[in-house]
């Protein structure tokens, strides 16, 4: 039945995004009913983890569906026609995909101007293309002169990470920002940030700048920027560009004016800002050594050295409280296990001892210590076989069932129906039998049933011999649990770790300590005397 789905169909479901194990569910659900994980795990051979994190994204997707079935989760295509849909959505999106690279092609074409002496155009689409657009900016090496306004705060501004680098980048060549923005909240707030970021903002009135995107002047081109839209468009005009920054300059002289209190000829304008306030070029040269590639290296070495022994710790953790559960583990089994009564055991060998009553008498007590204990997956009793190999057979099981109970409903009982059940034998061979009929154990397992401690301890007849062992299996989340709640000392790791980050921040750069002493000086010298 693998060959249920051709090689073409599975290709086109890969190139949309199923991985191979979402693949092979498709085609077990198709060639079967509803099945649960542990049944898929058998057909498919894969580890229920595995498969239980495929299934989850069938079921996001709408392919596969839920149900409960005998008390059980079952799992079933919902209809094959969303199999369907889900390609069409795929196609439509690379059709999509497609017809915009078109579309950017064209319009680079489009933009490719002959004659150099005419002015040019060159469009840019897109969140790439708006920090292509800035990265090209800079490349003048020219002040920058900006009309924009503030639509973010700086922490939901989505090119955040971006400007955070394409600040450095400017600090690193020199290149100021001079920016007027419409007066608003967020542009105040915007403004007094200025001196970390090796820029000078200016506000006027909304009625004064009623553009709503952002424009740059600088050398021979006017840049204009739009968010909403996600484009960005250059044209390179000389002529023009001179207008522009004409006016831009009287602008700035007056709102420059107005920020002194001094009057202002309109017909006046200042030059250029040459001379950068030295608040300015302190702060934002702090904020760039703090995003320097020598901080970036002493922080990534102590995260490093915090990270090796924060896990250490949790490592050590982990081992003392996977201790503590195989000890409580062997404990309930040793605890229980006298309080079995041989005589109910010997009366248990076939799977028609189910109807005695001393096989729930069994079963009942399991099932009492299994509500009295956390994390118990199973709990059984096991005798040994006798066979020349050492191996168990069942005796009784708080998890028991019948071998002609057909769980999934197809007609058919299958090697992973049969429940355990009095007299059913284990196919491999006990390394540890003679041991664990000597004494209390506990050995940690990890399966496709996940990973836990099976513990046991032998039932003695009134003789002395061990006649069977009672198992207890005990899940190791709660080794997680106990490590989460214990796991108290990395709080005091990292407050040494930012400790340590600092003064090694500090003793790279020592001149940006001094510089930064030495301007609250001067700022405590000029401060008047209040009598």
């Amino acid at each position: 039945m693998n060959s249920i789905l051709p090689t073409s169909i599975e290709t086109a479901l890969k190139e949309a995004g199923f991985s191979g194990t979402e693949i092979l569910l498709l085609k077990k659900l198709v060639e079967e009913d509803a099945m649960t994980l542990r049944g898929l795990a058998t057909k498919t051979g894969k580890s229920t983890g595995v498969l239980d994190q495929a299934m989850k994204k069938l079921l996001v997707k709408g392919i596969a569906q839920r149900d409960m079935l005998n008390d059980q989760p079952k799992y079933s295509i919902h209809s094959l026609d969303t199999i369907i849909k889900w390609m069409e959505r795929d196609m439509k999106k690379r059709h999509e995909q497609l017809d915009r690279r078109h579309q950017d092609f064209s319009s680079f074409v489009n933009s490719l101007k002959l004659d150099r002496h005419k002015p040019e155009l060159e469009y840019f689409h897109g969140t790439d293309g708006i920090e292509q657009a800035y990265l090209k900016l800079l490349e003048t090496g020219q002040e920058l002169l900006t009309f924009t306004p503030i639509l973010y705060k700086a922490e939901e501004d989505p090119l955040r990470a971006f400007r955070v680098d394409l600040f450095r980048k400017r600090q690193y060549r020199k290149i100021f920002q001079r920016i007027i923005a419409p007066d608003t909240t967020l542009a105040r707030r915007y403004q007094s940030k200025d001196a970390f970021e090796y820029r000078k903002t200016l506000l006027v009135h909304e009625s004064e700048s009623p553009i709503d995107f952002e424009k740059t002047i600088v050398d021979g081109t006017i840049a204009c920027i739009n968010f909403t839209d996600q484009t960005a468009c250059f044209l390179r005009y000389p002529e023009l560009a001179r207008v522009e920054r004409a006016s831009f300059e009287s602008l700035w002289a007056g709102l420059l004016a107005e920020e002194r209190g001094e009057k202002h000829a309109p017909s006046a304008a200042l030059p250029a800002l040459t001379v950068v306030p030295m608040k300015t070029r302190m702060l934002s040269r702090f904020r760039e050594f703090i995003l320097g590639k020598q901080s970036l290296a002493a922080f990534a070495i102590f995260a490093l050295i915090a990270g090796a022994i924060t896990f250490g710790l949790y490592r050590q953790n982990v081992y003392l409280n996977t201790q503590r559960v195989r000890e409580r583990a062997m404990s309930i089994a040793a605890t229980a296990a006298p309080q079995f009564d041989v005589r109910d055991i010997d009366q248990l060998h076939t799977a028609e001892d189910v109807k005695k009553p001393e096989f729930m008498k069994l079963v009942e007590y399991l099932r009492l210590i299994k509500s009295q204990n956390e994390n118990v997956k199973w709990i059984y009793i096991d005798r040994p076989t006798g066979i020349k190999e050492a191996a168990w057979e069942v005796v009784a099981d708080a998890d028991y069932g019948t071998p002609d109970e057909d769980l999934n409903g197809d007609g058919k009982i299958e090697d992973w129906e049969q429940l355990t059940i009095p007299g059913q034998k284990y196919p491999h061979e006990e390394l540890n039998l003679e041991e664990k009929l000597t004494k209390p154990t506990a050995f940690l397992f990890e399966d496709e049933w996940g990973e836990y401690f099976d513990a046991s301890a032998p039932i003695f007849d009134s003789k002395g011999k061990a006649v069977a062992a009672l198992f207890v299996d005990v899940d190791l989340k709660e080794v997680y649990v106990l490590t989460r709640q214990t796991f108290v000392p990395i709080y005091y790791f990292l407050g040494i770790f930012l400790l340590f980050v600092l003064i090694r921040l500090a003793a790279f750069n020592s001149v940006t300590i001094w510089e930064a002493l030495s301007f609250f000086k001067s700022r405590k010298k000029i401060l008047p005397v209040s009598h």
